[in-house]
């Protein structure tokens, strides 16, 4: 069965050398924004782990978004407009 969680080894580049509490293979952390695209925060270290665990928990992580557009998007009305 290939999973998300089997895959990550082989696609994601492994720490440096003397990283400090390297995983045996990278672990997905959260699921940002699933009802829509999605992006999957990935951590390769167990500090990285427990650190972004902890933020998502007590709500403190920080999300910037980006968009890239293609053309001039339109606008449609809202309800009450």
């Amino acid at each position: 069965v290939r999973t998300i969680r089997s895959c990550l080894p082989f696609v994601l580049t492994p720490p440096t050398l003397g990283t400090y509490s390297v995983m045996r293979r990278p672990h997905p952390v959260h699921r940002l924004d699933k009802p829509t695209s999605g992006l999957l925060l990935v951590a390769k270290t167990k500090p990285a782990m427990s650190q972004l665990t902890e933020q998502f928990v007590s709500r403190t992580i920080q999300k910037t978004y980006t968009a890239i557009v293609n053309g001039i998007p339109y606008e449609t009305k809202q309800p009450g407009d």
